[in-house]
């Protein structure tokens, strides 16, 4: 146990006494940590599974702790606001005592199980590991509840007693004396007991004291069943009741989230924590597994586990589902320190919080209101959350600082879903702006998972709005417009940068992104004429167009009021922009009448017709499509026909001509129609045609055309080869046919699409040989073996891949392969996270049927073990010296991390054991390792690309972050940091084997062998 010095006072207090003749009252539950037998389950934070769960309680902590009060040094003051929003506040509340900061600054949360706990009544603050326990202050005399690993719980007493303190415990159970004839006979006077089963205890709940008092209830998650125990201040405890929940709540759930698995394996249901709202009803936090996105290429894009709360209602009959809430977090592969998800209830249950590991979500049971705490370092998570009874402020304690959270309940009550998500989408945004770039910040800004678009692009355009007129609450006032204008644009370019970055760009409609973009350009439209009218400021002209025309606009608007009212229209009114136009037009014209010059005059009015005449065709061309739709569902089809060829809108035609049955051609009604508009219209008409069948998926009735001549053309003009190649097949021409597909082939993304493209183009130039004077083009075939031969590697590779998984049994979910597959195969970087990462991101791929490219087949075939198969690393270094589209400098540092790992997996020091080993088992050693092979393949290769052979010391260069980003342009930068640091390892750990005498025997063995063959 550590102790510290100096402690300033907690923020609250609150007296604590004993009852007489009973039991101190409850203070501690125990949330059990232990995981449940699935691997796709919950995170947990790792342990030994014959050890007790370290006592954690999330609800109410009694111990002391002294914490540093040396604040001066440190750069964040008392309330620095971390996130604000009309319902939430988040800001800086205590720095950690240094040596616990200390600790947790070096503590590798994947590997060490750390853990701890705010007390919000006292301001006492836990946080203990396996080997340390640090608490701030001194714990007064409790009772605790704890369960173990096993699924059993003890009541723990702290009693104090002549200046000392004892600890007395028991398990549960209703003790009997030896001497009772009814522990000699028990169904004699009482009826029979229930036993409770055993299971894993996740969480524990106090309930209302008993009916005559003597006793409170105690509510227990034991797996997928509610416990109800009766623990009597006379110190013994009774089973009441034992339920399993799992069928009702998971119905519920399937109701509430449709797209929630309807098998209860693919489900796997958990109950996580539990907390009493009044005497009958109970808030279970529960967890399921995600949907599996078999499109997703990134590891990262998967959820693992979806959360939500569930309220039961005790019944006589048992339990029923009363309301379920979704919680705004998902689990993922790449989530932060994995921990057990802690409930907290706030305000008397009308809000409550739930912890994770690197996140703090808030969400009303009775309402639709969520939002969330995300922590933004990769090395920081949360250690504990506190809450005060009946008010609405929590202590959330992580790794890094003690922050303050404020929720205002009154907003809460007033959400409304309608407004309130746009409002909360907006609300994120700007706390992103606000405050997203504080360095001392730990909290990083993300959209929810499961984003409404309209909220998202209702939250995004008021925003974008506000930046354009100057919301003092986004735009910080100055003085100098030039520079309020500059911070207007890094405002709204930050805005568009966050939504593409959160990766939601797809959601927003394509006229809400061009309405950011065009509130872009207003503004820089504005900073340009600003800075022009900048120029005359000071100058001979005093009074400009531009001074006019503005004031002219303000005044049409109202807010004529301003003092510098071209200023206040640069802040407030860049919206309008365009609104000056008018304006402009007016103060020339009025200018020109004052000095009678009535050939300007003209002029403008000639301008000003041609703008009116070119917005008016305008309009008229984007409504006209429309209207012709209208006539023809309204029963006027000839009359739409006859105004789109008046108006030789071909769009419009190949659109009406298609609005029955396509396919076959001839049972089109319009059939005769379309073949009268070839004829008469011809290319103008087709072109049209044919893009209204491709854009529309009817490439069976393109192809089934009879007006081949034009479909020629039209692809010589829009090259389409991914379809041209079925067009070309059909007129026999096998050429241009393989051309295509060997394009087509090389952007494939499903490797059996490739396998498929690849094998009809190597037949198509194949199929050359029976035409007159046909000839092959070899450079062609060679390039259809190489793409057959590399889909080989990938179905070979994934076989090999897929053996791991011979000992699951039944269909597993795909995370769960993964894994399997990982622990199996890739024990040579057993140390290097981040480069398991890259694995697993690879073999999902693989495992979806994704085409790797040749830089990731050589990642999974260096970085799984070879023992068995060393000829993986000449593979490897074959595909990428055959590849074509890798840049040269990343080609060759693709070599260099493959003879990397070659030269580190074998075990140098057994082989260089030479004491009583003869020359000839000792080269019998040098042929087994992976070196061998590899300079045996690559050793004698003609014409080798730089790189193909690399020294140890040549393989000691690494690539750097900037090169590892451009090669995985999806990771964040903590992730690249961390691939960068994996390879470091592997550069540290081949420097100490010094393999350069041996690399060089190994050639001379390599060439010597040769030389005999």
């Amino acid at each position: 146990m550590a102790s510290f010095a100096s402690s300033p006072a907690p923020r609250r207090t609150v007296a604590r006494h004993t009852p007489t003749r009973q039991s101190p009252p409850v203070r501690r539950k125990r949330t059990s940590q232990t995981p449940g037998p699935s691997r796709l389950a919950t995170p947990y934070a790792g342990r030994h599974p014959d050890r007790l769960s370290s006592v954690v309680d999330d609800e109410s902590e009694k111990s002391g702790m002294d914490v540093d009060d040396d604040t001066e040094i440190r750069g964040l003051k008392p309330e620095t606001i971390f996130a604000k929003s009309p319902e939430l506040t988040a800001t800086f509340y205590s720095h950690l005592p240094v040596e616990v900061k200390q600790v947790l600054k070096t503590a590798d949360f994947l590997r060490d199980a750390y853990t701890g706990t705010v007390d919000a009544f006292t301001g006492y603050a836990v946080v203990s590991s396996q080997q340390t326990c640090f608490v701030w202050k001194y714990a007064q005399p409790h009772t605790y509840l704890v369960s173990t690993s096993f699924g059993k719980l003890w009541r723990l007493t702290l009693t104090a007693s002549g200046g000392g303190h004892s600890l007395n415990f028991h398990r549960f159970g209703r003790s009997q004396s030896g001497l009772s004839l009814t522990r000699i006979i028990p169904g004699l006077w009482s009826a029979p007991k229930l036993t409770p089963q055993p299971g894993y205890v996740n969480s524990i709940a106090i309930g209302e004291r008993t009916l005559d008092g003597l006793g409170q209830d105690i509510w227990a998650i034991v797996d997928l069943r509610v416990q109800r125990w009766n623990m009597s201040f006379e110190g013994w405890e009774e089973l009441l009741l034992e339920k399993d929940v799992s069928g009702i709540t998971g119905a519920a759930i399937r109701q509430a989230f449709p797209t929630a698995p309807a098998d209860d394996a693919e489900l796997n249901l958990e109950l996580l924590d539990l907390k009493m709202d009044g005497s009958k009803d109970l808030i279970v936090l529960i967890s399921y597994a995600g949907e599996e996105d078999p499109t997703a290429m990134d590891v990262g894009n998967n959820p693992r586990r979806i959360y939500a709360i569930v309220r039961l209602q005790s019944t006589a009959d048992g339990f029923k589902v009363k309301t379920v809430r979704a919680v705004p977090y998902q689990s993922i592969s790449t989530s932060g320190a994995p921990m057990h998800p802690r409930l907290q209830r706030i305000h008397n249950g009308e809000v409550f919080a739930i912890q994770f590991g690197d996140a703090v979500t808030i969400c009303a049971i009775d309402a639709e209101y969520m939002d969330r705490l995300m922590l933004k370092s990769a090395t920081d998570r949360t250690l504990g959350v506190g809450v005060i009874d009946g008010e609405s402020e929590l202590l959330i304690l992580t790794a890094a600082t003690l922050m303050k959270a404020y929720i205002n309940m009154k907003r809460v009550a007033e959400f409304e879903p309608k407004t309130g998500r746009a409002d909360l989408i907006q609300s994120t945004m700007t706390q992103a702006i606000l405050y997203g770039s504080h360095p001392e910040n730990p909290l990083h800004f993300s959209f929810p998972p499961e984003i409404d678009a309209d909220a998202l692009m209702s939250g995004a355009e008021q925003l974008s709005l506000a930046v354009l007129q100057s919301d003092s609450e986004i735009v910080r006032p100055n003085h100098d417009l030039q520079a309020q204008m500059v911070g207007r644009k890094e405002r709204l370019q930050f805005l568009i940068r966050f939504i593409n970055e959160n990766g939601v760009l797809t959601k927003m409609s394509q006229r809400s992104r061009q309405k950011l973009a065009t509130n872009d350009e207003k503004l820089y439209a504005a900073r340009q004429l600003w800075s022009r009218h900048a120029e005359f400021i000071g100058t001979d002209h005093p009074r400009t167009v531009l001074y006019d025309a503005v004031y002219a606009y303000m005044e049409s608007v109202e807010e004529g009021y301003h003092e510098d009212y071209v200023r206040a229209f640069f802040r407030l009114k860049v919206h309008d922009i365009g609104g000056l136009l008018p304006h402009v037009m007016e103060t020339v014209r009025q200018a020109s009448r004052e000095h009678s010059q009535s050939l300007f005059d003209d002029i403008w009015q000639a301008d000003e017709i041609v703008l009116q005449q070119q917005d008016v065709e305008d309009k008229f061309r984007q409504l006209r499509p429309a209207v012709l739709e209208t006539l023809r569902r309204h029963g006027f089809a000839s009359q739409a026909f006859q105004l789109a060829e008046q108006y030789r809108d071909f769009r419009s035609l190949a659109s009406l001509c298609n609005k029955d049955t396509l396919y076959p051609p001839q049972d089109n009604p319009n059939a005769a129609r379309i073949r009268l508009y070839v004829d008469k219209f011809k290319q103008d008409f087709t072109t049209e045609l044919y893009r209204w069948y491709i854009e529309h998926g009817e490439l069976r009735t393109l192809f089934a055309q009879e007006h081949d001549q034009y479909l020629d053309e039209f692809f010589a003009e829009n090259p389409q080869p991914d379809i041209s190649w079925v067009h070309d097949l059909g007129q026999a021409r096998y050429g241009p046919a393989s051309d295509a597909l060997l394009h087509v082939a090389s952007h494939a993304s499903e490797l059996e699409v490739k396998h498929l493209v690849l094998s009809i183009g190597k037949l198509s130039q194949l199929a050359q040989l029976h035409e007159e004077n046909g000839i092959v083009n070899q450079d062609v075939m060679d390039a259809f073996h190489d793409g057959l031969d590399f889909v080989s590697v990938h179905e070979t590779l994934l076989e090999d891949l897929k053996s791991a998984l011979a000992s699951l049994r039944g269909k597993q979910p795909l995370e769960i392969q993964i894994e399997t597959i990982t622990q199996a195969k890739v024990s040579k970087v057993f140390d290097c996270v981040a480069l398991q990462n890259v694995f697993r991101l690879l073999v999902r791929q693989l495992l979806q049927g994704k085409a790797l490219s040749a830089e990731d087949v050589a990642d999974v075939l260096s970085l799984k073990d070879n023992t068995s198969s060393p000829e993986g690393f000449a593979t490897a270094l074959q595909i990428l010296a055959r590849a074509q589209t890798i840049p040269d400098a990343r080609k060759v540092s693709a070599f260099r991390s493959v003879w990397r790992r070659i030269y580190i997996h074998d075990d140098w020091e057994t082989i260089r054991h030479t004491v009583t080993v003869s020359d000839a088992e000792l080269n019998a050693r040098f042929r087994g390792t992976a070196l061998y092979a590899a300079l045996q393949a690559t050793l004698l290769a003609p014409h080798p690309p730089t790189g193909y052979v690399s020294s140890p010391t040549e393989a000691l260069t690494v690539p750097d972050p900037a090169e590892i980003a451009l090669r995985w342009p999806g990771m964040s930068p903590d992730e690249v940091e961390a691939v960068a640091d994996d390879c470091l390892r592997e550069a540290e750990y081949l420097g100490a084997l010094n393999l350069e005498g041996m690399y060089q025997s190994m050639r001379e063995l390599v060439a010597e062998d040769a030389g005999a063959m």
